[in-house]
C-alpha cells in the first residue's frame, strides 16, 4: 500500500479512535466533556503530527491518565477539590488582568515569566533553568517587577509540580496588590478537575492551549470562572483567536510556536494581533521564542512588541538566558513606548500567504522557514 494511503488510513483510524473514546479534535482526551464528532467540536484546530505531535499527543494521553488519578485521589464530595468543582465561588479574583493589561495610556510593557525547569518544545527537551525552591524564584521575580509568573507544574514535560505552585503562592501572597505578582498554573489543561487544583492552591488564573483544550475549551474556560479564576488562552492560528474569542476569552497568549508542527515562527504573533479587537476588553500577550537572539537587545525588542498593540511579553528561555534576570525585567519595564492613543493598539499587519486577510478571504499559501528553537 502506497504511503498516502497508509497515513489516510492512520488519520482516520485517529478520527475514530478520536469519537470513541471522547478526545477532542484539539488533540486530546476531552474527558468526556463534550463530544468532538458534534458541529462544535468540529471548530478543532488541528491534529498532531510528525515527531512533535507525536510528543505532543504522548503528552495529552498521559495527562489523561493524571487527570483519572485526581478522580480517584478526590473522589469525596467533601473533598475540597470536588467541592471546589461543584459552587459557585464567592469570590472572584482579576489579579491577572489588572497586573497584565497597559492601564489607560500607559507607555510600559507588563513582563511574564514563564517558571520552569525544562521546554519540551524544540528539536529536542532542553534544560531552562535549574531551582530546587519555586518559592524563592517567586520571590525573587516579584522583587524585580514582574507582573505574572507562570508556573508550570507538569513533571514529565516541564519539571514542574503543584508544590511549586503552591510555594510561588505562598511566597507572594503577603505583598501588597500592586506589587503582587499573578501566579499563573501552566499544564497541559484538559479537565475541570485540573483547573479546581490550581483554584484550591491559590492560584489567580489557569494557562490554557487552545490547539490542546479543542472543543472543550468553553467549559475549562466556564469551570475558571466558576471557581473564581481567570483564564488566559494561548492561540496560534487565526481560527483559534477567533474560536476562543466567542468562548468568551478576553486574556490571550500569541504564540510564535507552532505546537503540533514543533515549529517556531518569527513575527507570528505580530501577525495574529490583527485578529483581535482593540480596547480594555481584550488583553493580549505576546510569546513565543522572545529574546533567544545573542546579539539582540531585550528591551528593544519588548518596546517593538508593545509598538505592535501588545499589552505584556511572556518569557521563559529567553530570559532564563541572561545572568541578571532582575536587570532584564527592570530595563524591560523602564523602556517607554508609544502611548496606546498615538498606535491604536492594533496597528494593520498584511497577512502571509496561507492566512486569511481582514475580510475573511484566504491568501495562497507558502511555507514560512521556521527555527529549531522553542519558547
Amino acid at each position: 500500500m502506497a504511503a498516502p494511503s497508509r497515513w489516510l488510513l492512520a488519520t482516520l483510524g485517529l478520527a475514530l479512535l478520536g469519537c470513541h473514546y471522547g478526545w477532542g479534535w484539539g488533540l486530546l482526551p476531552s474527558a468526556g466533556l463534550s463530544n468532538p464528532c458534534s458541529p462544535r467540536g468540529a471548530t478543532s484546530l488541528h491534529m498532531a503530527r510528525g515527531d512533535a505531535g507525536a510528543r505532543l499527543l504522548e503528552q495529552v494521553q498521559r495527562k489523561r491518565y493524571e487527570v483519572q488519578q485526581l478522580y480517584r485521589e478526590h473522589d469525596d464530595a467533601t473533598d475540597p477539590i470536588r467541592l471546589r468543582m461543584g459552587y459557585m465561588s464567592q469570590n472572584f479574583t482579576l489579579q491577572a488582568t489588572s497586573r497584565i493589561r497597559r492601564q489607560g495610556d500607559e507607555l510600559r510593557l507588563s513582563v511574564c515569566y514563564d517558571l520552569k525547569r525544562f521546554s519540551p518544545t524544540g528539536v529536542r527537551p532542553a534544560q531552562v533553568v535549574g531551582f530546587a525552591d519555586a518559592g524563592q524564584m517567586a520571590a525573587t521575580l516579584a522583587d524585580a517587577g514582574v507582573d505574572a509568573i507562570l508556573v508550570n507544574t507538569d513533571f514529565n514535560s516541564y519539571g514542574g509540580d503543584v508544590a511549586d505552585l503552591k510555594a510561588a503562592v505562598a511566597a507572594t501572597k503577603d505583598l501588597p496588590e500592586e506589587r503582587r505578582p499573578a501566579i499563573v498554573m501552566k499544564d497541559i489543561i484538559i479537565d475541570p478537575i485540573q483547573v479546581a487544583v490550581a483554584a484550591e492552591a491559590g492560584a489567580d488564573a489557569v494557562y490554557l492551549m487552545a490547539c490542546v483544550a479543542g472543543p472543550v475549551l468553553e467549559d475549562l474556560m466556564d469551570a475558571a470562572t466558576v471557581m473564581g479564576i481567570e483564564a488566559i488562552v494561548e492561540v496560534h492560528t487565526p481560527n483559534e483567536a477567533k474560536y476562543a474569542m466567542s468562548c468568551g476569552a478576553t486574556l490571550f497568549a500569541l504564540t510564535n510556536w507552532d505546537r503540533p508542527e514543533g515549529k517556531l515562527i518569527p513575527l507570528h504573533a505580530a501577525k495574529l494581533r490583527n485578529f483581535l479587537p482593540d480596547g480594555v476588553g481584550c488583553v493580549a500577550l505576546a510569546t513565543g521564542g522572545l529574546f533567544m537572539g545573542d546579539a539582540a537587545d531585550p528591551a528593544d525588542e519588548a518596546m517593538a512588541i508593545g509598538e505592535m498593540g501588545f499589552d505584556g511579553v511572556v518569557a521563559g528561555r529567553g530570559m532564563a538566558q541572561w545572568k541578571d534576570v532582575t536587570g532584564l525585567v527592570k530595563a524591560i519595564r523602564a523602556r517607554e513606548g508609544l502611548p496606546r492613543v498615538m498606535l491604536g493598539m492594533s496597528p494593520p499587519v498584511p497577512p502571509e500567504e496561507g492566512e486569511e486577510d481582514a475580510a475573511g478571504q484566504a491568501v495562497p499559501e507558502a511555507e514560512p522557514e521556521p527555527s529549531a528553537e522553542g519558547a
